[in-house]
């Protein structure tokens, strides 16, 4: 809510893309299991309203969209 329209739609992006990658190819498998399970905390608690769950949230997602996006050569 404090964040808008436009958070919001992006939060919904960074949830929805990993489902959408992990039809097309087994190599996001661990990406969306780190998804739901972060779907399923945010049903029980306000992660994002603390610096640690920030940091913590953005730093897996990183890290999991870093690790399997096709290398550039």
């Amino acid at each position: 809510l404090g964040s808008g329209i436009i958070g919001f739609t992006y939060f919904l992006f960074l949830i929805w893309y990993p489902f959408s990658k992990s039809l097309t190819s087994s190599q996001y498998l661990l990406y969306t299991i780190f998804t739901v399970l972060i779907v399923f905390n945010f049903l029980t608690e306000s992660m994002l309203e603390t610096q640690s769950g920030i940091i913590f949230f953005s730093f897996f997602i990183t890290i999991f969209y870093t690790l399997q996006s096709p290398k550039k050569t």
